[in-house]
């Protein structure tokens, strides 16, 4: 088993994205949602959350634990849409190319989903970190902005890229 994004790898977390979380962050997202990913190890949690891709009759003993939390199961531009503004921050865990069957709940299937991704970020007005493996279609698609990498400690973990836009 591949063990890939931050959701199954809290060295990544630890070593790498924990630092490049804002501090003054009043709104934290997850576009493409799962099952509160960076979120539930996040050491300082801010405000609100919220979380897409939720489905409700699966996770319902979970969602009643966190307060200041909205959930929705639309489409993640629709989600940046909704709550794009300068005090909001997106953590974005797109389905990875060539890795999509990892996922669940989705139709991000082609390069041209990522590619639509990368023009809809670069013009948001609040802050993004994306979370990818290490492609060189990654690098293209956001050239200009910052490349954090890691590389986990052991087989399972793949190189990963985080790209900020601050």
């Amino acid at each position: 088993m591949k063990i890939i994004g931050s959701k199954n790898n809290k060295d990544m977390y630890d070593n790498l994205l924990s630092g490049l979380i804002p501090d003054d962050i009043e709104v934290y997202i997850e576009p493409f949602g799962g099952l509160f990913g960076l979120y539930q190890i996040m050491a300082k949690k801010p405000p609100n959350a919220v979380y897409n891709d939720i489905n409700p009759d699966l996770y319902n003993n979970v969602l009643n634990k966190y307060d200041n939390t909205n959930y929705h199961n639309v489409d993640y531009k629709e989600i940046i849409k909704m709550y794009d503004n300068e005090n909001t921050f997106f953590y974005v865990d797109p389905p990875y190319l060539k890795n999509e069957h990892y996922y669940e709940n989705h139709n991000f299937v082609k390069k041209e989903n990522h590619e639509e991704l990368a023009q809809i970020l670069k013009n948001i007005k609040g802050r993004f970190l994306l979370s990818y493996q290490d492609r060189e279609l990654m690098r293209e698609l956001y050239s200009g902005y910052n490349f954090h990498k890691y590389t986990g400690k052991d087989m399972f973990h793949l190189p990963e890229i985080a790209i900020t836009n601050y």
